[in-house]
């Protein structure tokens, strides 16, 4: 969580919020692509021990992003290709069904 650096202890909570939420926005926040063998060894790590499934392995194709701001990274993102190519004669629901 960001806190300012000063707060008072009259400060209304909708000040304190205010505040916070101009400090957050002062500084750029990028979304860059994780490229490398360090970065995503970091990434596997991080979403390991924060993750509620605690699993960094994805199926299929995928891209692991990191969030930063002011260089530190701040949030970890990813996108994983879900298509499935169906059996011959069977429906891509597998057991399921749809």
């Amino acid at each position: 969580m960001i806190c300012p650096a000063q707060t008072k202890r009259t400060s209304k909570p909708e000040d304190l919020v205010t505040e916070i939420l101009r400090e957050a926005t002062a500084k750029a926040v990028t979304v860059e692509l994780v490229q490398s063998l360090e970065e995503e060894t970091r990434w596997n790590k991080l979403i390991r021990k924060h993750h509620y499934l605690k699993e960094h392995r994805m199926v299929g194709e995928s891209l692991r992003y990191v969030i930063k701001q002011d260089g530190e990274w701040i949030g970890l993102g990813a996108r994983q290709d879900s298509s499935v190519t169906p059996p011959e004669g069977g429906n891509r629901c597998g057991r399921r069904g749809c």
